[in-house]
């Protein structure tokens, strides 16, 4: 066997977010030495359970297994569980706690790869294995390498493989999480800066946060929405903010309505604590608030976010001619 791989595969699977606990049952299964198997785990996240099949395969030239995708699904009390394969890529993966956020139907921020010649990606997994302080990416290269871009399920349209699509919207669709957290009344104290608020946002987390109304400090709660270019807002007992609570509009939610009825995920994370989210929520819009949403959008231009061409995978296009200077994520 060889040991060197199995602690890399350990921590590649650590570091995916699939904990420790596997590692056992990994050590055995490339002591079998078959060509591929599969191992099974499964995780709670606030009242959301999440499954996962991971999948490695041995090499065809040595004894070296690859942990190359896994299936994730999430379950749900009511309505039909979502399911989705997420691919390794590069180190730039989808962790397990992100793919959650994901079939939730939040967004995620990740750098992302763009199309690479055979040269330029034997280079770039080269790169990867030196200390970022010693690697010459992407100022060694004519074009950068990488780009930023927030990532989105298409939970509506799943394609002719029962996998939902990848929405991308890129620096160029406009969305700065850090400039419409500024237009909030949030008030700051030195365990939640904007930094880290920025940071878990861009994962997909559901925040709990103060905001400062005429005086008063009132508890809401934050989720990053770049399809429309803003912060949704709820309150306290996680129904879309009026925007009288808060001075700004929200955009009405128009995730897809997938147990009959419009339903906000109970994954709600904190930066010191955790929100006890009750079962059955249903954001209360009235019509007005619908009316005046619906007409912002409107209003604004709408992009074609998705290339004609993208790679299998639905994640990578085709060409990216520009670095994305988005928000980081650590």
């Amino acid at each position: 066997m060889n040991t060197d791989n199995l602690s890399y595969l350990q921590e590649q699977v650590k570091y995916m977010g699939f904990g420790e606990g596997l590692n056992k049952h990994l050590e055995t299964s490339i002591k079998q030495q078959r060509p591929e198997f599969q191992l099974a785990t499964s995780h709670q996240f606030g009242k959301d359970i999440m499954k996962a099949v991971l999948h490695f395969k041995k090499s065809d030239q040595s004894d070296m297994y690859f942990f190359n995708k896994y299936d994730a699904t999430l379950v749900k009390e009511r309505g039909r569980d979502l399911s989705r394969t997420f691919y390794l890529n590069l180190g730039q993966s989808i962790t397990f706690k992100e793919a959650c956020n994901m079939l939730s139907g939040r967004s995620v921020e990740k750098e992302l790869t763009r199309k690479l010649t055979d040269a330029e990606r034997l280079q770039y997994k080269a790169e990867l294995k030196l200390p970022p302080e010693q690697r010459g990416l992407p100022e060694n290269w004519e074009k950068a390498p990488t780009y930023k871009a927030w990532l989105k399920l298409d939970l509506k349209n799943p394609d002719k493989n029962g996998q939902f699509p990848i929405k991308q919207f890129t620096e160029k669709y406009g969305f700065n999480l850090e400039a419409a957290l500024n237009k909030l009344p949030l008030k700051y104290d030195d365990a939640s800066p904007l930094g880290d608020l920025v940071r878990s946002l861009a994962k997909g987390n559901v925040l709990g946060v103060t905001l400062s109304v005429d005086g008063q400090d009132k508890k809401m709660f934050l989720e990053a929405n770049p399809q429309f270019k803003n912060v949704t807002v709820y309150d306290e007992n996680m129904q879309l903010a009026k925007k009288e609570a808060y001075g700004q509009l929200v955009t009405e939610d128009l995730r897809p309505d997938l147990t009959g009825q419009e339903h906000v995920s109970d994954l709600v994370e904190g930066l010191a604590t955790q929100w006890d989210a009750n079962q059955d929520m249903k954001p209360q819009v009235k019509p007005e608030q619908k009316q005046e949403a619906k007409k912002e959008l409107q209003q604004s231009k709408k992009v074609d976010l998705l290339p004609k061409k993208v790679a299998k995978n639905n994640l990578l296009p085709k060409k990216h001619t520009s670095r994305g200077k988005g928000i980081g994520i650590h």
